[in-house]
């Protein structure tokens, strides 16, 4: 798989069309303007520093094990998310979020109850392919 430029100034329009990737089991579109630089810089520092991060644990063979990266349930009240044994409360949207969110939705032409942040701190973060396939996605 190639890896895409985040900030690939040749493409300055969004065109829903072209940016449309199939993947083995879904699809994603791939809009790498859709932040300036300065927002996405500005987007990532606030979100790093405010968001409420957790390292989670799950049981694995009988021991509890730290997932390798910290989470962040956040969203509507009600919308709570289950996996791996453990289930999250979401926090109160940030004003960022909704920023974000809201420059979203008209694009996806989607409305979003929540959203999961993971932060990978450094080298040692990771989590292995896998799918998100939960009943609270509507999966």
């Amino acid at each position: 798989m190639v890896q895409l430029s985040l900030f690939d100034s040749s493409n300055d329009s969004i065109n829903m069309e072209n940016s449309l990737i199939s993947i083995p089991n879904g699809e994603y579109i791939y809009l790498p303007n859709f932040f300036t630089k300065s927002e996405s810089d500005k987007y990532f520092q606030v979100l790093k520093d405010n968001i409420l991060w957790k390292q989670e644990s799950m049981n694995m063979y009988g021991k509890q094990v730290m997932f390798p990266r910290l989470t962040a349930w956040y969203g509507d009240n009600d919308k709570p998310y289950s996996f791996s044994g453990i289930t999250l409360k979401p926090h109160s949207w940030s004003k960022e979020l909704l920023e974000i969110k809201n420059k979203i939705e008209p694009i996806s032409n989607t409305h979003f109850n929540s959203v999961l942040l993971n932060q990978y701190r450094n080298g040692n973060d990771s989590i292995s392919w896998h799918t998100d396939a939960e009943k609270e996605l509507g999966l």
